[in-house]
């Protein structure tokens, strides 16, 4: 909603003398799409520009912003006769161009700040011996572990009493091997894949496949990652540990999954969410599946969301080094038959198989919601935290009609963004579970 459009609004007559500077403010607005964005600027910014557009004529007096967003009042009061003359109109101009100048150099501050603080920039500062190990163990790129982690933290959350918090300690005992049990994961990927990975241009860099490392050493990190991980594990009961021995059988078969089917994301969901069971069967002892079964079967759907879009960057390389996805069913990846029809076809197909790609997506994001709220009624969790997944499936449903055209350069850079969301979905759903959860009438676990 534009900033003009609330000075619609004022205490003033509209077509009084004194608002006539507000004209030339709505006027200029109608260019801005976001002009009351003018975050972090203050009163004083808007004063000066009151200042300026008014002169200095000692009748003027200040001007007073509600500091609510959107902004829904604005007075400037004067005896002044405001002038709407070209040369006004261009001063005004250069002053709007000031505040978004100040506007994106706080922008740029806060970005760079931001920069210092990521896992990337503590792998480029590492030890240059160091980096090839943290690269190959994906702690540059913290995305998995996350999405590791979650499914694990919403299990733990939801073998909580009602009316109480999650335990910490389970939530970071599982937390550590998630790092851990990804890193290793990650290993084992590229043990499998180093010949494909160097044909890929997302992938070419990796340590493996650009021979940084040798395969000796990554067998060697991938020693110690499952070492420190079972040494986690023995921690827990019998149920957990039974539970996250028989999982490193798919663990290690999954990357193979690739090479005979095209739904290895279907391999990847089953196997990467034994957190799901393992994190409620610590805490309480046993497996509830009237609570765990929903749980465990929304977060495959949510694993089959989430790396459908991330195979989608590499659809068309997939295809040339021989490895599948489920990609390839949504998609025609047939390039060069697509080349030769013409550009109106073209693009008419490519739009096709947006929709249907939308249409799956839209699907397996909405199963999953479905699913959590199912396992979230079994708790009988305070009515708000449903909320929560309704809000995230009207979001994916807008988004996904953000995401453009699929022809489009930035469609690509948009999956990328589109599955790193994916982390602030599940820690929205995560919290809105625990405050569900504590907000609760206090009730013993259901065993």
């Amino acid at each position: 909603m534009m900033f003009g459009r609330h000075l619609t609004q004022m205490v003033l007559k509209p077509n009084s003398q004194k608002c006539r500077t507000f004209s030339v403010l709505h006027s200029h607005a109608r260019d801005r799409n976001s002009f009351f964005d003018l975050g972090g600027l203050g009163n004083s910014s808007l004063l000066g520009l009151c200042r300026s557009c008014t002169g200095t004529n000692e009748n003027t007096k200040k001007i007073s912003f509600s500091r609510t967003i959107p902004v829904f009042s604005a007075t400037c009061v004067s005896s002044h006769k405001f002038s709407t003359s070209a040369k006004d109109n261009a001063s005004f101009k250069d002053i709007i161009q000031k505040i978004y100048d100040q506007r994106n150099n706080v922008k740029t501050g806060r970005d760079s700040l931001l920069q210092k603080y990521t896992a990337a920039h503590f792998v480029d500062a590492a030890p240059k011996s160091w980096k090839p190990y943290l690269q190959l163990a994906r702690v540059d790129k913290p995305i998995g572990s996350w999405l590791l982690y979650l499914p694990c933290a919403l299990s733990i959350t939801l073998a909580t009493p009602l009316g109480s918090i999650p335990d910490l300690y389970y939530l970071g005992l599982f937390g550590v091997g998630a790092f851990l049990m990804r890193g290793a994961g990650c290993v084992i990927n590229d043990l499998w894949d180093k010949d494909f990975d160097k044909y890929v241009e997302r992938t070419k860099e990796r340590p493996l496949a650009s021979g940084k490392l040798k395969p000796r050493n990554a067998i060697a990190l991938l020693a110690a990652q499952l070492s420190l991980s079972l040494g986690i594990l023995l921690t827990l009961n019998t149920t957990c540990i039974m539970i996250g021995v028989a999982s490193m059988i798919p663990v290690i078969l999954y990357p193979l999954a690739k090479r005979y089917t095209y739904y290895p994301q279907a391999v990847l969901g089953l196997t990467f969410n034994m957190g799901a069971i393992m994190g409620y069967a610590a805490v309480v002892g046993s497996i509830n599946w009237s609570i765990v079964g929903p749980l465990y079967l929304g977060c495959f759907f949510w694993t089959m969301y989430y790396d459908t879009i991330y195979a989608l960057q590499d659809v068309e390389d997939d295809v040339l080094i021989g490895v599948k996805s489920i990609a390839m069913v949504f998609t025609d990846v047939d390039s060069e038959k697509m080349k030769k029809l013409p550009l109106s076809d073209r693009i008419e197909k490519m739009e096709g198989q947006k929709k249907k790609i939308d249409l799956y997506l839209s699907g397996f994001f909405l199963a999953t919601m479905t699913s959590w709220m199912w396992s979230f009624n079994a708790v009988a969790v305070a009515s708000f935290a449903y909320f929560v997944p309704v809000l995230q499936m009207i979001k994916m449903i807008n988004d996904q009609a953000a995401m453009g055209k699929i022809e489009s350069p930035k469609y690509t850079e948009n999956l990328w963004e589109k599955f790193v969301a994916s982390k602030k979905t599940g820690l929205y759903i995560l919290f809105g579970l625990i405050g569900g959860i504590y907000f609760s009438p206090p009730r013993e676990v259901v065993k």
